[in-house]
């Protein structure tokens, strides 16, 4: 039989940060409730409309939804086959889903039915921002830019001459978005999307994903590590240091108050609680360490600020607070093996 990586262990391992391992035997006790999921494809984005209910979706059309806070997820059928690298929903009703060949899924009804929406062309899609029930952007290879102000009935072709791909649409409000992409790329609007301006970040690598948390604090963070800042709207970016001696690659960070949580290649989880300003690394023991996380959403919850994390096979519950306890003190878990 074909050995499997179970990562089942992974969400016993995260909630020790919670508990600060001041009974550690309780939260083994837990783990049935506190364990990851392992999918049969990869997971590629997540969203949450609050700390309970959220969907996640990957790879050949997987959308899955839970109402727990990703203990438990329920399957929906989109049919399609297609991989679904960015999923976006405005409430627990109305949500979009884009990805490879030009895919465009909508829901009305919270995921229990996704009806294909026709794309201006067949270039893949990277990432899709609901902004209200009618208007949504989505964006990708080749400068790809669609937008529709119908609910998706119809999309307008409004890909950039600039020749980059785009990986992130963020939106504060209706009014005021930006974009990020390659070369180091982030554009800017304060029309809802009519226009958009560049704004100078200061690096030229891939930013595979931006996130705010208010219209003048962001992070951006892609290639090799690179983690920028922003308290002013972008209007100035500045490069956060962090060592990594091997660079890996980081896809996507969310910024939920003074929380933060970036994730990306061969077990790279790092957390901040000051904005972004200083970051501690995550160390998963073990085979865990050869994952990959591919997207991080943030959500407050009673307990704290919530980061649900996909990605290989996999997605995991880390729950942040004061009392997250140190790196060092994660005891050392071998995941188990079909």
């Amino acid at each position: 039989m074909q050995k499997k990586i179970m990562h089942i262990l992974i969400g016993a391992v995260l909630a020790c940060f919670l508990f600060g391992f001041a009974d550690v035997n309780n939260v083994f006790a837990a783990k049935q409730q506190l364990q990851t999921r392992e999918f049969i494809g990869h997971l590629y984005s997540t969203c949450f409309v609050n700390d309970t209910e959220g969907w996640v979706a990957g790879a050949r059309g997987v959308v899955k939804h839970t109402t727990d806070g990703g203990f438990t997820w329920e399957n929906q059928n989109t049919n399609s086959i297609n991989p679904l690298f960015s999923i976006s929903f405005l409430n627990d009703k109305v949500g979009w889903a884009v990805g490879k060949r030009g895919t465009i899924l909508h829901t009305t009804d919270g995921g229990k039915t996704w009806e294909a929406q026709t794309a201006p062309n067949k270039k893949a899609l990277f990432c899709v921002k609901a902004i209200n029930e009618n208007e949504v952007f989505a964006g990708g290879d080749w400068g790809a830019f669609f937008y529709s102000a119908d609910g998706g009935k119809t999309w307008e072709d409004k890909t950039f001459e600039m020749d980059f791909i785009l990986y992130s649409i963020e939106f504060q409000g209706e009014g005021e978005g930006w974009i990020a992409g390659e070369f180091g790329t982030v554009l800017h609007t304060i029309d809802g999307g009519k226009t958009w301006q560049p704004q100078d970040t200061g690096v030229y690598t891939t930013l595979n994903s931006i996130s705010f948390t208010s219209p003048k604090e962001g992070l951006a963070v892609g290639l090799d590590g690179v983690i920028i800042r922003t308290i002013d709207g972008g209007n100035t970016w500045q490069n956060i240091v962090y060592m990594d001696p091997d660079r890996r690659t980081l896809y996507e960070a969310k910024l939920e108050g003074n929380m933060a949580v970036a994730v990306g290649d061969s077990g790279f989880v790092i957390f901040s609680k000051d904005g972004g300003v200083t970051w501690q690394p995550l160390n998963l023991p073990g085979e865990m360490n050869l994952m990959w996380f591919r997207a991080v959403e943030m959500a407050k919850s009673p307990k704290g600020v919530k980061a649900l994390i996909v990605g290989k096979l996999s997605s995991a519950i880390l729950l942040l607070n004061d009392n997250i306890a140190g790196a060092g003190a994660i005891p050392k878990l071998e995941p188990s093996v079909e």
